[in-house]
């Protein structure tokens, strides 16, 4: 399912040309279990975001794998997306997770709805995981989910 999901917008991070990687670590098992379609569909969305953000000739990576919760005495799924994009201010990164919200100070204008990031939040919440992001502006960014 996650080189299906990478495949699904290869064609996108071409037209762009950008460079889309996936990187499954080696512990990752095999036979893990997870919602597929939750799982797709907080990859679609943080893919399409990187790639929108992306100029051409970056790279867009998304990471799987494991990391250990000492609260639940679990390995629980980990996915870091990051890109070589346009970045976000500090002082808005609080705010991309607000419904609507759009950062439009970058002069790098896409079509949007602000709410893809939004939902995959809600997601991500439902299921009691966390999502976060770094970012530097003129050098790219990473989600986090956990």
């Amino acid at each position: 399912m996650l080189e299906q999901a990478v495949r699904c917008h290869t064609p996108d991070a071409i037209q762009s040309n950008n460079l889309l990687l996936l990187k499954i670590e080696p512990e990752f098992p095999a036979d893990w279990k997870s919602d597929g379609r939750l799982l797709r569909q907080l990859i679609d969305n943080l893919l399409s975001n990187a790639i929108k953000y992306t100029p051409k000739g970056g790279t867009i990576t998304l990471k799987v794998s494991t990391e250990f919760d000492k609260l639940k005495k679990i390995h629980v799924l980990r996915l870091d997306v990051s890109d070589t994009g346009i970045g976000i201010d500090q002082n808005k990164l609080e705010k991309i997770f607000d419904r609507f919200y759009e950062v439009d100070d970058s002069g790098y204008k896409m079509e949007g709805t602000g709410i893809g990031i939004a939902l995959t939040k809600a997601l991500v919440e439902l299921y009691n995981g966390t999502i976060s992001v770094t970012s530097i502006p003129g050098e790219g960014s990473c989600f986090t989910v956990i």
